[in-house]
């Protein structure tokens, strides 16, 4: 097993993609802390994880406040000692043309997929400079990189996580940690039942455009996850690995 003895933080973990990383680091060795604000989904995949035999802790706390942030480290502290991995991968969105966008949507997204991962890493600090270890994945989208219409807030939001970690694996190099970047394309996921007929369409045109002619899966996604996560990565550092199956090729 590739992470045996090792620990994890999954920011997000309620999610179909978040689930699917949880579960395929446990599978690996990891214990893992499941973080997310749908109690019920996040408990579930918790459920999941000790099912495969590794410890699960469980929260639903969000990291839009920094003492939430904290609390989570925090939690996986007490449960196992120190923190070899931490991915965060929040998804908030709230789509609208630019001209129609209110403050409210712009800092909705913002937050939740910039704010609290900034303060996940201002709580995890100190652990990792005395560790001088880590494995850090931020998960982020090729909205990011290509831009989305109607989704200046997200593609920013996206963008900026992208910086994100290329500054922080420059600035946590010393301690020996590596941070690197995850950009989704089409993937499918429980979420999209809930999108609107216009999005559905959007999805289908996307994926057409593939050059595997096809969505990919969590699973995709938790595999390139994975090798970040492990000691195959060692020499890879702030990077933003795309998985889109060509789509921007």
């Amino acid at each position: 097993m590739k992470l045996k003895g090792k620990s994890a933080i999954i920011h997000g973990a309620g999610s179909s993609v978040g689930k699917a990383i949880a579960l395929t680091l446990a599978r690996e060795g990891a214990d893992v802390l499941l973080n997310d604000t749908d109690a019920d989904a996040v408990k579930a995949a918790g459920s999941e994880v000790e099912a495969l035999g590794r410890k699960a802790v469980v929260t639903t706390e969000d990291p839009v406040a920094r003492e939430n942030a904290d609390k989570i480290i925090k939690a996986a502290l007490d449960a196992f000692g120190k923190v070899d991995i931490m991915v965060n991968c929040p998804d908030v969105s709230d789509d609208s043309k630019l001209v129609k966008m209110e403050d409210e949507q712009w800092d909705k997204v913002i937050d939740g997929n910039v704010k609290a991962v900034f303060h996940m890493y201002q709580a995890i600090a100190a652990t990792v400079k005395a560790q001088a270890s880590g494995k850090f994945v931020n998960l982020t989208s090729v909205a990011g990189i290509a831009g989305s219409a109607k989704q200046t807030n997200y593609s920013a939001a996206k963008a900026a996580i992208i910086g994100f970690t290329k500054t922080m694996a420059k600035e946590w190099n010393r301690f020996s940690a590596n941070v690197n970047a995850v950009a989704m394309g089409v993937i499918d996921t429980s979420s999209k039942p809930a999108l609107g007929k216009r999005q559905r369409g959007q999805y289908a045109a996307q994926s057409v455009r593939t050059a595997t002619t096809s969505e990919g899966t969590p699973q995709d996604v938790a595999n390139v996850v994975l090798f970040l996560v492990s000691d195959d990565s060692n020499y890879v550092t702030g990077q933003t690995i795309v998985v889109d199956g060509g789509l921007y090729v």
